[in-house]
């Protein structure tokens, strides 16, 4: 039981591994926001897709946010406009 595939393991080839391993014991994987992962099935191959692509995509965000937080704080490289003041927002809108 994990909370989702993406804390299952953080990278895709671990998690498919750590699945194969469950199924060939005759395990069951539960995931809390889906409930249980069925092993792959050659009638279904989209289920597998699903799954491997969610794993693709939470590795990717995964790499994003290390590479975000390796870069630090974003400064801003052009000075403000003398005289300009920024757009008046109210309510997420401009005015």
């Amino acid at each position: 039981m994990a909370p989702n595939l993406d804390r299952l393991a953080h990278e895709l080839v671990v998690q498919e591994a750590a699945l194969v391993q469950c199924w060939k014991h005759g395990g069951r994987a539960f995931m809390a926001d889906q409930g249980e992962i069925l092993p792959d099935d050659p009638e279904a191959p989209m289920r597998t897709a699903m799954r491997r692509m969610m794993g693709v995509f939470a590795q990717l965000d995964r790499g994003m946010t290390v590479a975000k937080l390796q870069r630090g704080p974003v400064t801003c490289a052009i000075p403000p406009l003398e005289g300009v003041s920024p757009p008046n927002v109210r309510a997420g809108r401009y005015m």
